[in-house]
């Protein structure tokens, strides 16, 4: 099923934001693919959003971190797509998931 990754500040989303959908953002902003998206991971790819600066950025790592362990576990990262609506899919391509994952290159450290 492919689908398309909007990331953007102010997107609603249902209140039931489906969990495999929050899988295939999570897994394309999982550059190492262990399983956590460390700090550089989840800044990194909200720099893609362009709307963050560095401070947002890491005061959202911060909420995004619930069990307060240094990086974003699946269940920490949709509780917080839930709460803030932030890495989204819409729609039915592929195109911005390859995107995303494709950003990876470059990523600022």
């Amino acid at each position: 099923r492919g689908e398309e990754v909007t990331v953007g500040r102010n997107l609603i989303a249902p209140e039931n934001v489906l969990t495999e959908d929050v899988k295939v953002v999570f897994k394309a902003i999982d550059c190492d693919g262990d399983g956590y998206l460390n700090k550089t991971e989840f800044v990194n790819a909200l720099y893609l959003i362009k709307l963050f600066n560095k401070e947002e950025a890491d005061d959202l790592f911060i909420k995004a971190d619930y069990d307060c362990d240094g990086r974003v576990g699946f269940d920490d990262f949709l509780k917080f797509v839930r709460k803030y609506k932030l890495f989204l899919l819409q729609n039915d391509t592929t195109d911005q998931t390859q995107n995303l994952q494709s950003k990876r290159v470059g990523f600022i450290n």
